[in-house]
């Protein structure tokens, strides 16, 4: 009789797990970069109507599209990143 773990992790599973879990690790500290940069970027935009109220619309356009564009850029980059995780987990 070989011993092998019927169940649990094995050291493969174990070191695919971390590998993910340095993905996922990495997937987040970048969506916080691209988030303070979206606000930032917002808040500049948010700013460039310079007071004139008939520019406010502008403002909140450029603010809404820079938001859209770091939020498909971050599911983009999650969406990389979970897929090679998985590519290696399935080795």
């Amino acid at each position: 009789m070989r011993d092998t773990p019927s169940r649990g992790i094995t050291p493969a599973s174990a070191r695919a797990l971390a590998r993910l879990h340095r993905g996922i690790a990495r997937i987040h500290i970048t969506a916080i970069g691209i988030w303070l940069v979206a606000v930032a970027a917002t808040s500049v935009a948010a700013f460039a109507g310079f007071g004139i109220p008939a520019f406010a619309p502008i403002g909140s356009g450029i603010a809404a599209g820079i938001h859209g564009l770091f939020l498909a850029l971050h599911l983009w980059l999650a969406h990389r990143a979970l897929g090679r995780a998985a590519a290696v987990s399935d080795e």
